[in-house]
């Protein structure tokens, strides 16, 4: 993967040395955008973390996982379905909060300087996006997903886990892949060796490192100015209340206690998820004696129960369904406890049937007539 050149730290007077495709030593002049920057980190209270998660993935050298970083383009139908999703401003794409920052810059221009670009992150099902407009000279390119794009086109990249390969010796990672290019190494147009100073080394530290680990704890709120501060703070606050509305504290509390919690409140509860996840048995641990509806091959007759003709008076009676006669008699029975209707499989039952099912969880009243 990502077969390319990628700079060193290294250099000549006028020349920045590259490790090119086949491994071997290349050179790219000082103010180039070409190259790919593969990251090496140093740090040892993130080795000491990253080492407990090691695993030998790759030429079966010790890997890990850390941080994220937009790395891959999805296929053709993911990415009209991302635009789709933008355009109409869907509430399925979420912001996060996060952002990740590039140059600007047309590739070839050597002489202008960083110009950054900052794209915010998105979350739709379970998975991060970024929105890019391509910057390049070319007429086409062709990305990771086998599609051929054009300067000024939108492109969703996917934000993924970072790989990294473990020297423990050096207690150095080094990044699987490269994840960038389009930085200039640097703005002079010759270099003394000092990397501290060149345009590559203050881009890594003031927006690459931040937008790799800014999903991670460990990142240092004190190296940041007070004003990045204040706004990483509350960019986290409202990460959080997204993620988590009704502030549980998921460490502390079950699931099963989060639905007992909500039914003991007066709130219906939906639960949502693969078959045989255990839907079930939640709420079984609640309520060993729940009535279960299987919605799956329900009746309105079943569910709201039937009117009979009574031929003595003439008149029709209504008749309660078998399950509230279940649940009345156990509620009479025992009415200090919780008695839970549990309706199965409620988004695979015919649309008559879900209609009566939602006017009896919202309602709370059965066909009308009987209240629960």
């Amino acid at each position: 993967v990502r077969i390319t050149s990628y700079y060193t730290k290294t250099g000549g007077i006028d020349e920045a040395v590259v490790v090119d495709y086949d491994g071997s030593k290349s050179w790219e002049i000082l103010q180039s955008r070409h190259c790919t920057i593969r990251p090496v980190l140093k740090s040892p209270i993130v080795f000491s973390q990253v080492l407990q998660n090691g695993y030998y993935g790759f030429s079966k050298v010790l890997s890990a996982s850390y941080g994220e970083y937009p790395q891959y383009a999805p296929d053709r139908i993911t990415q009209r379905m991302l635009e789709d999703e933008y355009s109409t401003r869907s509430k399925n794409l979420l912001i996060t909060g996060r952002s990740y920052t590039f140059d600007q810059t047309i590739i070839d221009d050597y002489d202008q300087g960083f110009q950054p670009v900052t794209y915010e992150e998105y979350e739709y099902h379970n998975r991060k996006y970024i929105r890019v407009k391509a910057n390049c000279n070319y007429a086409k390119v062709r990305l990771s997903n086998g599609q051929i794009y054009s300067n000024g086109d939108f492109v969703w990249v996917e934000v993924t886990p970072v790989d990294w390969l473990i020297d423990e010796r050096t207690q150095t990672l080094v990044s699987q892949n490269g994840l960038l290019a389009g930085i200039r190494f640097h703005d002079q147009e010759e270099y003394d060796g000092d990397f501290s100073k060149t345009e590559m080394k203050k881009y890594l530290d003031k927006y690459m490192s931040k937008d790799l680990f800014q999903s991670r704890t460990l990142t240092k709120s004190s190296y940041m100015e007070p004003e990045e501060k204040k706004q990483n703070e509350i960019n986290e606050k409202e990460v959080k209340k997204r993620k988590n509305p009704y502030g549980f504290n998921f460490g502390q509390v079950s699931e099963e206690d989060i639905i007992k919690g909500a039914i003991e409140s007066g709130v219906a509860v939906f639960l949502h998820g693969q078959s045989s996840e255990g839907k079930s048995a939640r709420v079984k641990q609640i309520d060993p004696e729940c009535v279960i509806i299987y919605l799956r091959n329900a009746t309105p007759e079943s569910l709201n129960g039937k009117s009979v003709y009574n031929a003595e008076t003439g008149e029709m009676i209504d008749v309660k369904p078998t399950w509230l006669k279940k649940l009345e008699e156990r509620c009479e029975k025992e009415p200090d406890k919780y008695h839970i209707v549990f309706l199965d499989e409620i988004t695979n039952a015919l649309p008559s049937i879900q209609g009566i099912a939602f006017n009896i969880v919202l309602d709370r009243e059965v066909n009308g007539i009987w209240q629960l």
